[in-house]
C-alpha cells in the first residue's frame, strides 16, 4: 500500500496546479477530470491488484511466519486502495477552486467512514484481523466513491458519469485479478519467489493485454508516457 500512497502523494502535488489553470475554463478542466480519472484508475488500479495477488507469497517469503495472519489485511486492504485516485482528484480540484470549507467535509465524511466500518468490523460475533481489514478496506472504497461524487456533482448526472468512468478500469482489475491467482495457483508449490514472480507476472500480462484490447485510448496515453 505504500506504493500507491506514494504515487498518489506524486500525483496530487502534479493535479494541483494543473487544475487551478483551468479554474476560468470549466469546460476544458471538466474534461480534464474525465481524462484523468480514467487514466489514474486504470494505473493504479494495476498496482492494487498486483499488491492482493502477491500479498500471500510475498509476506511469506520476507516475514517470519507469526505475520501470516497480515495477508488477508493487506490484500483488502490493497483492493480497498482502488477507489483512491477519486480521492485525489476531488482533493485537487477542491483546492485549486479555493473551496476549502469542502475539502475539510470531504475528509472528514472520508475518516468516519473508515472509522465506521472499522468499528462494525470489530464488532462481529467472530472478529479477526482479516474480517477488520475487510472491513476497513470498505470504508476506503466507500470514501473514495463519496469524494467521486462530490468531484462530479458539478458536472451534471454524478452516479452515471461515476458509473461510466469506472465501470471498465474496475472490470480489467477484476478479470486480470483472476487471472494472477490462477497463475499463482499454476506454480503451486514452487518457491515463495518463484509464486512471486508467476502471479505479478500473470497480473501484468492480462492486464497490459486488456488495456490494449478494451481501452485503446488509455493504452495510448500510456505508451506516449512511458
Amino acid at each position: 500500500n505504500q506504493v500507491v500512497f506514494l504515487i498518489c502523494n506524486n500525483l496530487r502535488s502534479v493535479l494541483f496546479p494543473t487544475l487551478a489553470r483551468l479554474n476560468h475554463e470549466p469546460l476544458r478542466q471538466a474534461e480534464a477530470i474525465r481524462k484523468a480519472t480514467s487514466l489514474m484508475m486504470t494505473v493504479l488500479a494495476y498496482f492494487c491488484v498486483l499488491q492482493a495477488v502477491t500479498a500471500g507469497p510475498l509476506i511469506s517469503l520476507i516475514f517470519p511466519e507469526r505475520w501470516q495472519g497480515a495477508v488477508g489485511v493487506v490484500g483488502w486492504i490493497s483492493l480497498g486502495m482502488l477507489t483512491q485516485p477519486l480521492s485525489i482528484l476531488c482533493f485537487s480540484l477542491l483546492m485549486a477552486q479555493a473551496k476549502y470549507r469542502q475539502v475539510v467535509l470531504n475528509a472528514a465524511v472520508q475518516g468516519d467512514l473508515v472509522v465506521a466500518c472499522a468499528a462494525i468490523g470489530c464488532l462481529l460475533p467472530q472478529a479477526n484481523a482479516e474480517s477488520l481489514g475487510a472491513w476497513t478496506a470498505l470504508g476506503f472504497l466507500l470514501g473514495g466513491l463519496y469524494s467521486g461524487w462530490q468531484m462530479l456533482a458539478p458536472l451534471g448526472s454524478p452516479l452515471a458519469t461515476l458509473a461510466r468512468l469506472l465501470a471498465k478500469p474496475l472490470c480489467m482489475a477484476a478479470g486480470c485479478g483472476l487471472c494472477g491467482l490462477l497463475a499463482l495457483r499454476c506454480a503451486g508449490q514452487a518457491g515463495r519467489l518463484a509464486q512471486v514472480l508467476v502471479g505479478g507476472l500473470g497480473v501484468t500480462l492480462a492486464y497490459a493485454a486488456a488495456i490494449r484490447l478494451f481501452d485503446m485510448a488509455t493504452y495510448r496515453e500510456l505508451r506516449s508516457r512511458i
